[in-house]
């Protein structure tokens, strides 16, 4: 079991209340109400009270409560334990108190109903201040080890107690109003008249065994004269008086030892304890030591081994009240020799009013507190006070649990060591407060030096270098001077600093030391966090200048012994606090109480740097005042900062060369005048400002743009300082103004910059300079056109890596050159695929830079980065065309040699099947050599459209006629599995180009859509007009502005990646198995649309299809005015005799075209080349009717050809004959026939041409 108060007098315990009285918090203040005692006759000992605390001893400590321990959770209680009070319990219910024999008890079942253990009855203010006032010193019993007598000034018995028959054999009435000599021989009755008149009141003489066997104890009191005749005690063989000498050198010479070995104070009480313990015999023997606020704590204790310990428990104030703290220091030794021992009364013949027994040893305890003992198992007990200063410092308690009397020798034994404990302790206190004194000595050894060192000596004695805050282990420190706060730690804000420099200004007390400020003061009980322990110094001779320390609280859990709060008892005289019967363990946390300065600290603030802190604080101001008288003039004259000195009322009385050179007016026109004596107005007012601020504040800080003499305008940083004397009071003004004019253009160049790097359309990126390889320099800052390119916010890019916006795709090589030039330190251009934060991809053209600090080392790469997507695309597309056009220039050039072989092939298959008849041998193969002419003449028309150089047969006409006829054959070809949809604009204009060319592209791109869908789905053919306006967005880099007419296919087929979409017009690509296509199929689309001056977009997603969109200029006429007009029908006759010069380079070709013309009747000349014809139309005696020419041929070609002879010979007809038509001419007077052709076709077209106008 966990001990009660280990002091066990005169003081109560509360029992819990019954059920439904009102509950209580259980933090600390509130479990401490004031201390209220009943000790008096008012209340004699109840009937049966011994035999029930014996009955209570035997039953083991007198409770029938069920036991439980402290670490036991509520929810695991077993009836067989000891209830405690403990923080367990605070959401469980109340112990049920038997009002008969106050007794608690608990039950599995009480354990459910109530909300909380903490409800106890409530006691009112009355009780609490009756119960204060009851008189302990006079409790008229005395115990009964003792025979009482009280004398009046005549030594006449007025009072005793009534066993004086165990003394003298008489009853009380034999004793009363009798004298001093009728009861005591001469020898006794003259030394007891010596020593009542010898001794001063409140001393108690010792004298001795004056009448056998008992000792004789004779004191004053309140003019009554007291003798107590006490039984002898116990003597002990080590508590005589022969070994007191022993036992106290015995002390001292450990004491001194322990003070040498830096040992504390709670090692020499522990070394006491044991040493009475020892000698005295009793079970427990403890040294309990008061707080500031009279809570107590078992500092020391030695024990029988089988008690449970009280070392470590703490006790309220209230079981030690104020009257019983007087009584103890009155009486420094009090005896109980056996708590079950009914008191004696003390009766009185004549005598008025109650005996005062402060200072008897027999004095008589309440049965409250021998109800208290008997509760926890004590039944003697000797108790003496440690005093220090005339203040009750502690206890030496001693405890036996069987009736003990100590012999007078033990009792003079305990009260000798107590008033030596009390003077070691102030030894030991002394030692730790001189340990201060030293610390302190040394703190303010160097404090002079850091404070010359600082600006300012308030900021000074706040700087790590002064130690302060370090000296007292505190955890912040303000220092408050000049109404400005300077502070480091952790303390209060601003506002609640400033209410704690009013209070301390009010209290007027220089130095106030607490570590329960809340406690102490409610009024800064909000202050627990940062100031629950405050040291505060107020600097001597100064105006309100303070130095304050400060510690947080630090919630503690204190182990009470028992519930330390009272409650009140119904009793027949009325209600009145009553002892508790549990004493075990009561854990209670206490919170607004700081760790407590120790002595050393205290001593350190209190007697050290209180006293001497001024003077150095006048030595530092002294030197810098010296200092500054030396240096002033060489310091303010050779700074190029201009320096001005003002008195309280702004005269100049200091206006330094650099003050000359910053504002233009000279020391001869500032000294003795207003420091506003040449400011413009509008300046004026604001230095006016500016003092009443520097009055406010103290200093004061401003940027602005002054005004010199001259009206000229300079940017100025000034700083203010007002300047004090010794003694704190106002002198003046300093003034340091510098010109920051330089640094305001370079500010505002910095801005400028800034706007244009936030506003510029590049990317700009900077990185660190370093890891070059992996991971790479992380990114420093970006800015919005950064952002807007990549879609990342700016948290999202700092401090990655630009890693993060490589592609899959970004070329590999690109990165490694990049890197290489990265390592050297050079700067490098490079493009990159990069790609956004949703994945799509764009293309920059980045430099990269290395930027270098003031050494030259690298610290930052900067990236400038541009958006060059477009413009790639772009690049792609001409690509894309002049691959085209080179490979259409080839297949061009292949098909013109082709057509001359066609040509010759055709002309002369249809020359034999002429001369055959149809029953020859070999006019299969003549028809044979015919058809595979035509096939190839269809293969040559294929590869002159592809490059665009095939004859086009233009017209205009409307597109949706054509897919109508077209659909019509098309949708028997696309099968079951195939859905066409058509929906054709009826408002889309009409077109120039060829009909049968976009026949073609509808086809190929129809069939192209069919085998995008192998098994089956929607193809859809739109047409519709569109427009692409001037300056907008181009749907394709070979848009013009204008109306075009829209032919869309759209199929649901497996679609294409954006790197099929990019080379899909690509001739002979294909995405086809082998033998599926040739590749040819987009190619002729682009190429015919291209040459009828359109264009093609494909729009395709893999898994959801595509879409072909072909656009062609719409034509708002029926018919163009510049449209040649197509040659008349051929007429039936093909002949003729006219003369006609053949001009063709290639022999075969030549030949074959003379046999066709010479077949019809016609006079032909053939030569090879221009020059030759041109010397053949000289020679003949006139110019030939027609001349029909190749175009391209070796020395001179036909176009130059048909410019000579036109000019030569104005009536003259002209044919070409060309494979393709670039060759053709506009010139009205050139006719055209396109190779290959056949013999009906050249005799139709020659003949055409002769008979036209």
């Amino acid at each position: 079991m966990v001990s009660p108060h280990p002091l066990l007098e005169d003081s109560q315990r509360p029992l819990p209340a019954k059920p439904g009285r009102g509950g209580g918090d259980c933090r600390s203040r509130q479990l401490l109400p004031p201390f209220a005692f009943r000790e008096t006759q008012a209340h004699p000992p109840r009937p049966g009270f011994a035999g029930r605390g014996r009955e209570a001893l035997r039953a083991g400590e007198g409770s029938s409560a069920i036991r439980l321990p402290i670490t036991a959770e509520p929810d695991r209680l077993h009836p067989n334990e000891l209830v405690a009070s403990v923080p367990h319990f605070h959401s469980h219910p109340l112990f049920p108190v038997d009002a008969q024999r106050h007794e608690c008890t608990l039950d599995a079942s009480s354990l459910s109903r109530s909300p909380s253990v903490s409800s106890f009855a409530p006691i009112s203010q009355a009780v609490l201040d009756e119960c204060a006032r009851e008189p302990i010193r006079t409790p008229g019993v005395v115990q009964p080890f003792a025979v009482l007598l009280a004398f009046d000034s005549d030594f006449i018995i007025r009072r005793c107690s009534v066993n004086t028959a165990d003394a003298f054999g008489v009853p009380p009435s034999g004793i009363l109003g009798r004298g001093i000599a009728d009861v005591f021989p001469p020898c006794v009755t003259a030394a007891l008249r010596s020593a009542f008149a010898n001794n001063p009141p409140g001393t108690v003489t010792d004298l001795g065994v004056l009448w056998p066997p008992r000792i004789a104890l004779a004191h004053t009191q309140a003019g009554e004269y007291i003798l107590e005749l006490v039984a002898p005690g116990r003597e002990h063989p080590l508590g005589n008086y022969s070994r007191h000498a022993e036992a106290l050198a015995d002390l001292l010479k450990e004491a001194a030892r322990l003070l040498s070995e830096g040992k504390t104070v709670e090692d020499y009480s522990q070394l006491t304890t044991e040493m009475l313990r020892e000698r005295t015999g009793y079970d427990r023997v403890m040294v309990y030591q008061f707080s500031e606020d009279w809570n107590g704590e078992v500092i020391a204790e030695a024990r029988r081994p089988d008690l449970e310990p009280y070392l470590g428990l703490h006790y309220p104030a209230s079981d030690i009240p104020p009257q019983a703290r007087e009584l103890y220091l009155a009486n420094r030794v009090r005896v109980l020799s056996d708590v079950l021992a009914e008191p004696v009364p003390i009766i009185s013949d004549l005598a008025t009013g109650e005996l005062d027994l402060s200072f008897a040893l027999a004095r008589g305890f309440s049965p409250i507190h021998r109800e208290y003992l008997t509760n926890m198992g004590v039944r003697a007990t000797l108790t003496a006070s440690i005093v220090r200063d005339n203040r009750l410092w502690g206890l030496i308690a001693c405890h036996h649990s069987v009736p003990y009397l100590p012999s007078v020798a033990v009792h003079a034994l305990v009260g000798a060591v107590s008033s030596m404990v009390a003077v070691q302790t102030e030894l030991f206190d002394s030692r730790e407060r001189n340990r201060g004194v030293v610390l302190g000595q040394l703190l303010l050894h160097s404090l002079p030096d850091v404070l010359d060192r600082a600006d300012d000596w308030a900021e000074g004695l706040v700087s790590t270098e002064a130690g302060l805050m370090e000296a007292l282990h505190a955890n912040g420190l303000a220092v408050f001077h000049n109404n400005r706060f300077r502070t480091r730690g952790t303390t209060p804000e601003e506002h609640d600093l400033r209410r704690l420099v009013d209070w301390l200004e009010r209290t007027g007390r220089s130095v106030i030391i607490t570590h329960r400020l809340g406690h102490e003061e409610p009024e800064f009980a909000d202050l627990a966090a940062t100031a629950s322990g405050l040291t505060a110094l107020r600097v001597p001779h100064t105006d309100r200048t303070f130095v304050m320390w400060f510690r947080p609280e630090v919630a503690r859990t204190v182990r009470w012994a028992g519930d330390p709060r009272k409650v009140v008892g119904e009793t027949p005289d009325g209600r009145r606090l009553t002892p508790r019967k549990s004493f075990e363990a009561w854990l209670d946390e206490i919170r607004g109480v700081a760790r407590p300065w120790s002595l050393v600290e205290q001593a350190l603030v209190g007697e050290t740097v209180r006293n001497n802190l001024l003077d150095v604080l006048a030595g530092v101001q002294r030197r810098q005042i010296r200092d500054l008288r030396t240096y002033r003039g060489i310091l303010f004259e050779q700074v190029n900062d201009a320096v001005v000195v003002t008195d309280p009322e702004g005269m100049v009385t200091f206006w330094n060369d650099a003050a000359v050179r910053l504002y233009g007016a000279t020391r001869e026109e500032m000294i003795g005048r207003p420091v506003t004596h040449h400011a413009q107005p509008g300046q004026a007012d604001a230095i006016v400002q500016m003092m009443g601020a520097i009055r406010g504040t103290g200093d004061f800080l401003l940027e602005h743009q002054a005004l010199r003499k001259d009206g000229t305008p300079v940017w100025v940083d000034i700083r203010g300082q007002l300047l004090r004397g010794p003694a704190g009071d106002p002198i003046g003004f300093l003034g340091i103004s510098r010109d920051i004019s330089s640094r305001k253009e370079a500010e505002a160049e910095l801005r400028l910059l800034h706007t244009v790097v936030m506003n510029t359309r590049d990317a700009i990126l900077v990185t660190e300079a370093e890891p070059i390889d992996l991971p790479g320099p992380r990114i420093l800052y970006a800015n919005p056109a950064f952002i807007d390119q990549c879609g990342y916010t700016l948290e999202e890019l700092i401090g990655k890596t630009p890693r993060i916006l490589q592609s899959p795709r970004t070329d590999r090589a690109s990165l490694n050159a990049i890197r290489a030039a990265l390592r050297k330190w050079q700067p490098v251009r490079a493009e990159l695929l990069n790609c956004r934060k949703d994945g799509s991809e764009f293309w920059v053209e980045i430099d990269i830079t290395p930027l270098a600090d003031e050494t030259g080392y690298y610290t930052h790469w900067i990236s400038v980065q541009r958006d060059v997507t477009e413009r790639k695309v772009l690049e792609d597309h001409v690509r894309q065309k002049q691959k085209l056009e080179a490979i259409g220039g080839l297949a061009a050039g292949v098909a013109h040699d082709f057509n001359n072989l066609l040509s010759v092939v055709n002309l002369c298959g249809s020359l034999l099947l002429d001369g055959m008849p149809a029953d020859h041998p070999d006019r299969g193969l003549a028809e044979e050599i015919t058809r595979a002419g035509g096939r190839g003449t269809a293969l040559t028309r294929q590869l002159l459209a592809f490059g665009r150089r095939s004859v086009q047969k233009v017209e205009v006409f409307d597109p949706n006629a054509i897919i109508g006829e077209t659909v019509q054959m098309l949708s028997r070809l696309l099968g079951d599995s195939i859905t066409l949809e058509v929906r054709l604009s009826p408002s889309i204009g009409m077109v120039r180009a060829d009909p049968g060319q976009f026949t073609q592209v509808i086809m190929n791109l129809v069939m192209n859509a069919r085998d995008a869908m192998p098994s089956g789905g929607r193809l859809g053919i739109t047409t519709d007009a569109v427009e692409v306006p001037a300056g907008g967005a181009h749907p394709s880099p070979d848009a013009r502005e204008g109306w075009y007419t829209r032919v869309t296919v759209t199929d649901v087929g497996r679609g294409m990646d954006p790197s099929v979409v990019a080379r899909v017009f690509e001739p002979f690509y294909t995405t086809k198995p082998v033998g599926q296509g040739t590749g040819l199929g987009l190619s002729l689309v682009y190429g015919i649309v291209r040459q009828s001056g359109g264009f093609v977009t494909i729009d395709s997603a893999v898994g959801v299809g595509t879409t072909v969109h072909v656009y062609l200029p719409r034509h708002d006429t029926q018919h163009d005015e510049n449209e040649p007009i197509p040659p008349a029908r051929l007429q039936p006759r093909a002949v003729g005799t006219e003369t006609i010069l053949v001009v063709e380079d290639d022999t075969p070709l030549r030949a074959v075209t003379v046999e066709v013309l010479t077949r019809a009747g016609y006079h032909v000349i053939a030569v090879g080349d221009g020059a030759e014809a041109l010397t053949a139309c000289e020679q003949l005696p006139r110019p030939p009717e027609l001349v029909l020419t190749d175009v391209v041929m070796p020395v001179m070609g036909g176009r130059e050809l048909a410019e000579q002879l036109t000019a030569r010979y104005p009536g003259i007809r002209i044919v070409f004959v060309s494979g393709y038509t670039a060759d053709a001419m506009d010139d009205p007077r050139v006719a055209f026939l396109q190779k290959p052709y056949s013999p009906e076709t050249l005799a139709w077209f020659v003949r055409e041409v002769l008979d036209s106008e």
